[in-house]
């Protein structure tokens, strides 16, 4: 038998063995977590039974075993709030469900390792099973800080069309209440569309106005947004101006994204050489050696 399927199954026994020797001597925790949106989590399976698994995980730990996600739960929150949470997780499923995606990664590179036998590739199995499971591990991660930075983003660009709208409804003399509800319909689909339609949901259901932009606030990523109902709660409570505070706040806005767009705008030069200079220099390389090249072939012949 090969050496490579005799050290791989060696590897598995010995998984096994520490799985049944941890399962009956280390002493466990009792506790269960369940989806914070329990409607949202049973209508996906795959997320559902992601969920279940790290559930189990969670209850095999030891009692003391969890000290240091402790320490990770209000960057986790911090993510999951700036992210939108589309998982639906509390940060302990957060922390768990890392886990849960890092061993189905590592079972896939040992599938992708096995499977390149049949073509008779050698892999080194060392660096295909760990790959695939640090890169399991690090997947949610990374999808929920593109969502945060898709969500800033998305606030940056409409916020000034829709502080414009405002404007114009408190200018005919309209409440911020009111504002905000004649605001929604002339916006486009986008994350602040909707977090304005959770204000007047909240509104309709008995808050404050000042209450439910204080969640509004909480959920935002941006700084931008989280400035706009301060200041909107302050006109609110001191009765002042709404119209000079939205405008303000409008100007300040359009200013930051501009500022974002020649960022990126001046970025651009960087990322366009980092990508064609490979290409351009395997062209530079030919056409250097492609005179050299014909010449030697001559003399050769």
């Amino acid at each position: 038998m090969n050496t490579q399927y005799v050290y791989a199954l060696a590897l598995l026994a010995g998984l096994l063995v520490f799985v049944l020797a941890y399962a009956s001597l280390v002493p466990k925790r009792r506790e269960r977590f369940k989806p914070d949106n329990e409607e949202e989590t049973s209508g996906n399976s795959a997320l559902r039974a992601l969920t279940v698994l790290s559930s189990e995980i969670y209850s095999a730990l030891p009692s003391t075993g969890a000290s240091k996600a402790q320490r990770d739960l209000t960057r986790i929150d911090d993510l999951l709030t700036r992210s939108g949470n589309p998982w639906g997780l509390r940060a302990e499923e957060f922390l768990f469900v890392r886990w849960i995606t890092g061993l189905i990664g590592g079972i896939g590179g040992a599938g992708i390792w096995f499977a390149t036998f049949a073509f008779g590739v050698w892999a080194p199995w060392y660096i295909i099973i760990p790959g695939f499971a640090m890169l399991g591990f690090f997947y949610p991660y990374i999808l929920h800080r593109e969502k945060a930075a898709d969500r800033d983003l998305d606030f940056k660009r409409n916020l000034p069309e829709a502080l414009d709208l405002m404007i114009i409804s408190i200018s005919s003399g309209r409440t911020a209440n009111q504002a905000i509800r004649d605001t929604v319909p002339h916006l486009k689909d986008s994350y602040l569309k909707d977090e304005l339609q959770s204000v007047v949901r909240s509104v309709d259901a008995g808050k404050p106005m000042a209450e439910a932009l204080d969640g509004f606030a909480d959920r935002a990523p941006s700084t931008s947004i989280v400035t706009f109902t301060r200041s909107l709660q302050e006109a609110i409570e001191l009765n002042v101006s709404m119209e000079g505070t939205l405008r303000s706040r409008s100007d300040e806005s359009r200013a930051e994204l501009f500022s974002l767009i020649r960022e990126r705008t001046a970025a651009l030069p960087v990322k366009m050489t980092s990508v064609l200079t490979p290409t351009l220099s395997a062209a530079l390389m030919i056409i250097l050696l492609a005179p050299f090249v014909t010449s030697l072939m001559q003399i050769l012949q």
